[in-house]
């Protein structure tokens, strides 16, 4: 929840793939507040319809591609799609559950343009993790590589992706910068650490570090995934 992340993207969807220009938009702070206040409380999440925040979510999503759009001078009709990943509040896929807040058609209605959604959605019900994107996305830029290859992710939580030709395989790694966003947050009042500025100050405790490598997640097998951090409490 360290931002909304935005960027435009040429591709036929297959393997050529052109990146473009990029921003992050910080949620309006009290809907981030919100947001990780119900995170300290999921178990609601399935019964729970949510539609007043999912709405100030997708409105918030909107926001970022209209401002987004307006800065790096991209007019609607210039976009074949928007793909809105929304923002996870509740993955548990070995319980064939995930929970995205996005509302595509009203996305949809609000730009003008049209919607792809529910990325986690699809792929839990197809019998996946939850997470599609990233592995094709990674398989298209390394199209024209040697291979085989591996492509380490590092967003808030970790993940990785072996590629060979037609074989890929991707899994998540661990909790990434969520541990020290929430770190940052509860101690120096700030959303994240900027540039891994302040972690650089400081030096790995092996003993920790040998207590949570210990954590049974780490000896499964792939496929795997790791459910959002919660949020810290006070």
């Amino acid at each position: 929840m360290d931002g909304i992340d935005v960027s435009v993207v040429e591709t036929d969807g297959i393997s050529e793939v052109r990146p473009g220009a990029g921003r992050t938009y910080p949620y309006p702070h009290a809907l981030r507040a919100e947001l990780q206040a119900f995170l300290t409380n999921p178990s609601i999440a399935e019964t729970d319809p949510l539609v007043d925040l999912e709405t100030r979510v997708t409105l918030a999503h909107c926001d970022a591609v209209v401002r987004f759009m307006a800065e790096v001078g991209l007019d609607k009709g210039q976009v074949d799609l928007v793909g809105m990943h929304g923002q996870t509040i509740w993955h548990r896929p070995a319980a064939r559950f995930t929970r995205q807040l996005c509302l595509g058609a009203l996305a949809a209605e609000r730009l003008g343009i049209d919607i792809v959604t529910r990325f986690r959605h699809a792929d839990v019900a197809a019998g996946g993790q939850g997470a599609p994107l990233v592995p094709l996305y990674h398989q298209a830029l390394a199209a024209k590589l040697d291979q085989p290859l591996m492509v380490l992710n590092l967003g808030g939580v970790g993940n990785v992706t072996y590629i060979d030709g037609d074989v890929v395989i991707a899994f998540d790694t661990g909790p990434a910068s969520a541990l020290i966003d929430d770190w940052m947050l509860r101690r120096r009042g700030v959303g994240l650490d900027g540039d891994g500025a302040f972690a650089a100050t400081g030096s790995v405790d092996q003993t920790i570090l040998a207590a949570l490598m210990r954590d049974p997640y780490f000896a499964a097998s792939a496929p795997k995934s790791r459910p959002p951090c919660p949020a810290p409490r006070q």
